[in-house]
């Protein structure tokens, strides 16, 4: 539902919980802490991205599609993940955005 939202009403940024750290690729040998749409696309098409994972991910290439300017995905199972994400420059979760930019 926020997916569908977030467009919309013009969200600069939407914030997604997970339980678990992120999206990580078929082999799951490495974590992503950054990706774009043109990434989720070829990671769903490689079978990479599925269960759970895949309506969340959904929602968040549409909320970016329709103008949210990023989308973060956190585990909300560790304590302070989402301020880390928030509020440093590393963060601790996964952001999708249109395309590789400084956010």
């Amino acid at each position: 539902m926020a997916g569908e939202i977030a467009g919309p009403l013009k969200a600069f940024k939407m914030i997604s919980l997970a339980d678990v750290d992120g999206v990580m690729n078929k082999e799951q040998t490495k974590l992503f802490h950054r990706l774009t749409l043109k990434k989720v696309d070829a990671l769903m098409a490689d079978g990479a991205i599925s269960g759970g994972m895949t309506p969340k991910l959904e929602a968040s290439v549409n909320a970016v599609r329709h103008g949210v300017e990023g989308v973060h995905v956190v585990n909300g199972n560790a304590e302070h993940n989402l301020l880390l994400e928030l509020f440093t420059n590393e963060g601790v979760g996964m952001m999708i955005t249109a395309s590789m930019i400084n956010f």
